[in-house]
């Protein structure tokens, strides 16, 4: 599965001030990734505001 989004991190703060609260953290996503029963398999920054996650199940990979 592959997941790309802003995280309210500092980099986004300081493009879209206050407006980036409303971006979820990183630690956010993984949890709720986790919580899924993904795991995480990259991760990489985008033109300097946007993580692209990939992510696997352990599940279906397994077969």
């Amino acid at each position: 599965m592959l997941f790309d989004e802003h995280l309210r991190d500092a980099a986004n703060t300081a493009v879209y001030g206050p407006g980036a609260w409303h971006f979820l953290t990183r630690g956010t996503w993984l949890a709720h990734a986790a919580e899924a029963g993904l795991q995480p398999a990259a991760e990489r920054r985008i033109a300097g505001l946007v993580t692209a996650f990939a992510f696997r199940n352990p599940v279906r990979c397994a077969g």
